[in-house]
């Protein structure tokens, strides 16, 4: 029995030594175009966020050995696809603010430094203190871009611009991949309502009789085959009443499940 035992101990060594030579990269060079941003939000996230989301390999010692290691990579490699610190500063400021302020929503809803992460790397976790300092920076409602003019009406637009002319929506060409534009949006339903503090801009999310169905019944995980999506974006403009009202007209954007 004695010997059983010893004779599994000794394989069991030798399988986890075999297994760790199975070790795909992870790839790691020097930044591209890192994150355009103040230098105290630049060093929190360098100390929370670039040990996944940059292009920098920074990996502890426990997570060089396999199996771990994969998990690891896989985290880091998923993490990367979907936003990194390390070329995201080639993008517009605008859409360099949007990412940053969809990181901050993942981190205080929970979803963001993964839980399996976080047990073996506390580091990654924010303080409240750090999330208050990048949405400080973000500010979104701080200076509306827009202010009232004191002649115009309480819900009148500040601008001055001319309506744009009407447009045939009928006439809209579908996209290069074949994509239709839909003009029966206009009498969808109202889904939701959402804000974009980086940019200034507000949209109505609607939705047609298969989308409206599934949001009423919960089945939107995922939405059903045939859901189609309007989302319609203005440009924020503050009133006079203290309010923030439809601006310019920005774009209609459609979606289809």
């Amino acid at each position: 029995m004695r010997k059983a035992v010893g004779t599994f101990v000794v394989v069991g060594f030798i399988l986890f030594a075999l297994l760790q030579c199975i070790r795909p990269g992870i790839p790691s060079q020097p930044a591209a175009a890192e994150i355009q941003a103040p230098p105290e939000v630049r060093h929190i996230l360098e100390t929370h966020c670039y040990a996944c989301h940059s292009d920098q390999r920074r990996l502890s010692w426990f997570d060089q050995i396999v199996p771990g290691y994969w998990l690891v990579r896989h985290d880091i490699l998923t993490a990367r696809e979907h936003l990194d610190f390390s070329t995201i500063g080639a993008k517009p400021a605008a859409a360099q603010k949007g990412a940053l302020y969809e990181g901050v929503t993942m981190v205080q809803l929970g979803a963001m430094p993964l839980p399996q992460f976080v047990a073996l790397h506390p580091d990654a976790r924010m303080s409240s203190a750090d999330l208050d300092t990048i949405k400080a920076y973000l500010a979104p409602w701080s200076s509306p871009p827009n202010p009232p003019s004191p002649a115009a009406p309480v819900n009148a637009m500040a601008s001055s611009n001319p309506p744009a002319p009407a447009i045939n929506l009928a006439s809209v060409p579908a996209e290069p991949g074949g994509f239709a534009f839909d003009p029966s949006f206009e009498s969808w339903k109202l889904i939701s309502t959402t804000d974009r503090g980086d940019n200034y801009t507000m949209r109505l999310v609607l939705g047609n009789d298969i989308a409206i169905s599934a949001a009423r019944s919960g089945n939107v995980s995922p939405w059903p085959a045939g859901a189609r999506f309007a989302k319609i974006a203005w440009q924020q403009q503050a009133g006079l009443d203290g309010l923030i009202h439809p601006g310019n007209f920005i774009q209609v954007e459609l979606m289809d499940k």
